[in-house]
């Protein structure tokens, strides 16, 4: 009788998950609570007005997810304001760069070009990446596109 009993404890533990090596969370803080237009909406640019947006996700269970964002501004320059584009994408990678470090990752390289910028990050047993470019459409709208991707990497017990 003992030994069913500790049998079925066992096999409890075994499919409950447990192990001894420790498992990766779902998604990093940064994965998870990553908005462009919230990023967007930290940089003071009074040139610069919401007009739309939108986005959408995917994901392969424990494995990889994304998030993508398109989004839309009105530029106004009328009053003396005047939208430095290059200044923009700059500040934005700095708020993109901000935010990886509050959330605890560790930022591992990236680039910045003129109307666009990526970074690389890990942590926790992921490995992710943010790439952004914006750009001056016809008329007085600016365009704001990004993605954050993010994959579970093996963890080595």
């Amino acid at each position: 009788m003992r030994c069913l009993f500790f049998c079925l404890v066992v096999a409890g533990f075994a499919l409950s998950g447990c192990s001894a090596g420790r498992q990766p969370d779902a998604e990093t803080e940064l994965f998870r609570d990553f908005s462009l237009d919230k990023l967007v909406r930290q940089i003071p640019s009074p040139a610069l007005q919401w007009s739309s947006g939108g986005g959408g996700s995917s994901s392969s269970p424990g494995v990889s997810r994304r998030k993508d964002f398109s989004l839309t501004y009105v530029i106004d320059e009328g009053g003396g304001a005047k939208f430095d584009e290059v200044g923009f994408i700059s500040k934005l990678k700095a708020e993109a760069e901000r935010a990886a470090d509050d959330a605890g990752v560790r930022r591992g390289g990236g680039g910045l070009n003129g109307d666009a910028f990526n970074l690389h990050y890990s942590g926790d047993g992921h490995e992710g990446w943010v790439e952004v470019v914006g750009t001056r459409m016809e008329g007085n709208r600016y365009k704001v596109w990004g993605v954050i991707r993010e994959n579970t990497k093996s963890v080595k017990q």
